[in-house]
Formats: structure tokens, sequence, C-alpha cells
């Protein structure tokens, strides 16, 4: 099992408020809270004319703060010693890259000094 924080025994899956270990609720509970917080995120990027990592990170806060005390948290800072990623191993650990260095979702564009610039197809979302 995944256990980036390293006490599962005592804090649940991904250290969650409730210390649950079943992963099918934790799972339940993200979704949740994703479509439920949903409208408030789409709301904060609206006013957004670029999307730095700090918005990013707001995000993640906004759809996760009440399962996670560390929701929106930088991962460098909550688990510095681990590499959490899909598809292909990493070339870089994250610990040894900044932010956006790592290509990002096809949905946003790099723009350099620690931005993102919506693409179109963004865009056309939060219209």
């Amino acid at each position: 099992m995944f256990d980036p924080f390293k006490d599962f025994d005592t804090a649940g899956y991904l250290r969650n408020f409730a210390a649950e270990k079943d992963l099918d609720i934790v799972k339940a509970a993200e979704h949740e809270l994703f479509r439920a917080n949903l409208p408030e995120v789409v709301h904060h990027l609206a006013t957004l004319t670029q999307i730095t990592y700090a918005d990013f990170c707001q995000v993640h806060k906004i759809l996760f703060q009440g399962l996670y005390p560390w929701a929106g948290q930088d991962r460098s800072l909550t688990a510095p010693d681990s590499a959490v990623h899909k598809g292909e191993p990493l070339s870089v650990h994250p610990s040894r890259s900044r932010p956006g260095s790592i290509p990002w979702p096809h949905s946003l564009v790099w723009m350099g000094q620690g931005s993102l610039m919506k693409s179109t197809a963004v865009s056309a979302i939060l219209r």
C-alpha cells in the first residue's frame, strides 16, 4: 500500500482526518469532496489570468481540505522523500526539481517564472 508518510497504522490512508484505513471509504470521500467543491474551484480559476503554482496548491486545498490536513501544501514539504507519479518512472526526483520543470498537464501551458497560462480548452470550461 502507498504510504508516503509512513504512518498508516496510526493516521490511516494518506494521513486523513478520520484516520480511515479502508481505501474504498477514502476514495469515496475524495470523490464526494471533489464534486462538492468543484464549483468553488471553477469560480477561483475563473478569476485568474494566469495559474501559478500557488493557485494549483489552492485548488488542491479547496478540493480536499475536508479530508486531509495537508491539502494544498507543497508535497516537497509534506512528504519530501516520496516521489509520487503516474505512468513512466520519473527521470528526476521531485525534490531535485522546481515547480514547472516537470511537464504540466496538457490543458495548461508552462509560461516560465512560476506561472501557467490557461489554454483555450480550460478557458472554454471556465466560461
